[in-house]
């Protein structure tokens, strides 16, 4: 049959014969299916989406995940090798999705230009994003330049309305750490490790969006981040090489939030018990390398402050003037001190109403609530956190048994829906199952009765240089389905019935062959004191880890792996889940008893008096 694979690999993989040369476009938003060859240009796929839309050639930009794509690309560009694939546990899609946006190119010939990027269309945005970057654009209209902050290892960027009020924070990719033009001398390259050496450097800022987009239902209070490009001579350019098509900033948009203090200057048994489970929450799930004290910001909801107005009474000079003077006191995220103060007090007696304000405390803990934000050190690699990467971690509020709306709550998460955004944003493979894997075990450690304490001790390192359980277990299972990817006997049946034909001819130097079947076992040579059972289709591999939580998966959530069941290739996704359930229910166990006979295991050493 033409095109059909007949090499050993082939064969043994169990690739299905198909159309070689060809690959299938799909274009949203129009539902446009295109077959293109795989040495054509993203010019010639814009030639052909013009046949059918008849929009203006030059109008066209298409965008793959979270990058825009040149004329000159070409679609073999955009497909994973086989060697990846394989590592990601599937083999390469023939199918390439693609966003396309209509855009006037006039648009960026003005010297001040924000917009959403890629596919953040108005639908996407919704009516606040939207309001948040007519309300920026108007700033930069009326002369009101993107100030750049002094603290942080990044570049960030108060974005001003036309009231001169900060409204958002800016934070573009190219000035990342490590990143070309990153503004504080801490210049690189895209790709290189970053910070956090399993977070990359240019993408950070999808941290941040990811990090809204994935709190559902607004549950831990993360503010608007939306993808956007802008264009100002302010913003800091040091590479020869333009990095953009029209030169423009693409990066992280965050609205900006009133505040009251930030909880390092707050005693922290002070919070409410619900405000600190949450941010623990999202942090474990997300596996934030970076929650430190600093980047939690504290307000007073008595004050009914629940989402930032741009139309908020405050002089216009009051809140701009202490930004310039007083800098940040949160980090990255560009938190003017006393912004809350400004909103509300006319300018003028601004330093004795900010003192008399701090020294002040809250009525009670019920009237705290903590916004947590810079998180682009969330969703690394490899979930290697450590202790003290977690602000939070010894607060006395984290030993306390969680309600019934926190657990209600974290019942209803659903990891493969978190799946999905994060493979439509382009994240890693491994960072995905790194945040799967972790939502599964918050899931089932609270089934268990565990706090949330020591479900964060089993994720994160007491000792700097030793493995955490969570990781243990995580490389455990690496190790598995490493096995399961090279060993004939546990691969599918396509593989058995060529080793049955290879013992056949081969009596003396293959051992006896052994029957696969799902409910039966064989040993691996590898692993002695192992039983591995043959891998089920992924719907029931998924199905399993979320019954041991007495949680239901949707139907239409069960895509955490989308491939063919019958592709041998295809399963490898799913083993992983299915012996990394296995092996934490062993480990729920083992906490659990621990627990309960009074054994404690500290996320970090005892220190000297020395060390205070």
């Amino acid at each position: 049959m033409p095109g059909e694979e007949r090499s050993a690999d082939a064969v043994l993989l169990g690739r299905a014969p198909r159309q070689s040369g060809k690959v299938r476009i799909a274009i949203a938003p129009l539902e446009l299916q295109l077959s293109m060859r795989y040495h054509n240009t993203i010019l010639e796929v814009k030639q052909r989406v013009q046949e059918q839309c008849h929009a203006k050639l030059n109008w066209m930009r298409l965008f793959a995940h979270s990058t825009e794509l040149l004329n000159g690309q070409r679609l073999i560009e955009l497909i994973p090798s086989s060697k990846a694939s394989h590592k990601a546990g599937g083999r390469p899609s023939s199918t390439i999705k693609l966003v396309l946006k209509i855009q006037n190119p006039h648009d960026f010939t003005e010297a001040y230009y924000i917009s959403a990027w890629g596919a953040e269309e108005a639908a996407s945005v919704g009516n606040d994003g939207q309001r948040l970057l007519d309300s920026i654009q108007h700033g930069l209209e009326l002369g009101f330049a993107p100030q750049l902050v002094w603290d942080g290892t990044g570049g960030t960027y108060l974005m001003r309305d036309a009231r001169r009020q900060p409204v958002a924070a800016f934070k573009p990719r190219d000035e990342e750490t490590f990143a070309p033009n990153n503004p504080r001398g801490l210049q690189g390259k895209f790709g290189q490790p970053g910070l956090n050496p399993h977070v990359l450097s240019g993408e950070s800022h999808l941290r941040e969006v990811l990090a809204h987009k994935l709190d559902w239902d607004g549950f831990a209070g993360v503010p608007l981040t939306l993808q956007a490009e802008a264009m100002h001579p302010a913003f800091h350019v040091a590479s020869l090489r333009p990095l953009s098509r029209y030169g423009t900033k693409v990066g992280s948009l965050q609205e900006w939030v009133p505040y009251d203090d930030v909880a390092a200057n707050r005693g922290a048994a002070t919070f409410p018990k619900q405000e600190v489970h949450k941010i623990a929450i999202l942090d474990m799930r997300l596996l934030n390398t970076d929650r430190n004290d600093a980047n939690i910001l504290v307000r007073a909801s008595i004050s009914k402050r629940d989402s930032h107005s741009f139309g908020t009474e405050s002089s216009p000079e009051s809140s701009a003037t202490r930004g310039c003077e007083e800098g940040l006191e949160a980090g990255d995220h560009a938190v003017v001190k006393g912004r809350a103060s400004a909103e509300e007090h006319p300018a003028g007696d601004e330093g004795e109403e900010e003192e008399e304000r701090m020294s002040v405390d809250t009525p009670a803990k019920a009237m705290v609530q903590l916004i947590p934000i810079d998180h682009g050190g969330c969703l690394p690699t490899r979930p290697e956190v450590v202790w003290y990467n977690w602000c939070w971690l010894e607060w006395p509020q984290m030993k306390e048994p969680i309600d019934a709306d926190t657990a209600r709550y974290i019942a209803s998460l659903d990891p493969a829906k978190d799946a999905k955004v994060l493979s439509d944003f382009g994240i890693p493979s491994a960072a995905i199952r790194a945040s799967t894997c972790s939502t599964i075990l918050l899931q089932r450690g609270v089934a268990a009765g565990l706090s949330l304490y020591d479900i964060a001790l089993i994720m994160c390192r007491g000792d700097e240089e030793v493995p955490s359980e969570f990781e243990q277990l995580w490389e455990q299972v690496e190790r598995l389905v490493h096995i399961a990817a090279h060993n004939h006997r546990l691969i599918g049946s396509d593989r058995n019935m060529l080793h049955a034909s290879r013992t056949n001819s081969h009596p003396a130097r293959t051992p006896e062959r052994t029957s696969l079947n799902e409910d039966s076992e064989a040993h691996s040579p590898d692993f002695t004191r192992r039983s591995l059972p043959v891998s089920p289709p992924p719907c029931v591999c998924i199905k399993r880890i979320q019954s041991a939580a007495t949680l239901e998966l949707k139907p239409e959530h069960e895509h955490l792996s989308t491939r063919s069941a019958q592709d041998p290739l295809a399963d490898l996704e799913a083993s992983f889940y299915m012996y990394y359930g296995r092996l934490l229910a062993d480990l729920l166990k083992r906490v659990v008893v621990r627990k309960r006979v009074g054994l404690t295991c500290g996320p970090r050493p005892e220190r000297s008096s020395s060390d205070n």
